[in-house]
């Protein structure tokens, strides 16, 4: 059974629960009225409140970036795997990865790949 493409409308979250954005770079295909998200779109994550032990106080440790490791295997969009909901991807911070990519909602559920 397929996964729900990933659109420029998903929800996605850092494991610690920050928002993260996706720009997407395939503007030719549109998946259900928006854009499809690939791997190779830029994924930024804004206000990722995890911290790290530092002695006996914390430092900030935010998740930042996004990088995916499991992109479809049968569907691309200008040559470039998309992502779905069944996609994984890895939040990166200052001291590496840092946990998982929520998917949330795909921002639709028409379109399904594998």
């Amino acid at each position: 059974m397929g996964a729900n493409t990933l659109n420029a409308n998903a929800v996605l979250t850092c494991p610690h629960g920050a928002q993260i954005t996706a720009s997407p770079t395939e503007m030719r295909v549109m998946v259900n009225g928006a854009p499809p998200l690939r791997m190779t779109d830029v994924f930024t994550v804004a206000g990722c409140p995890f911290t790290i032990p530092a002695g006996p106080a914390t430092v900030p440790s935010p998740c930042v970036a996004v990088v995916w490791a499991k992109p479809d295997m049968m569907v691309r969009a200008g040559g470039t795997p998309t992502l779905s909901d069944s996609s994984i991807g890895y939040c990166l911070g200052p001291s590496g990865l840092q946990g998982m990519v929520q998917i949330a909602n795909a921002g639709q559920a028409v379109v399904q790949s594998t």
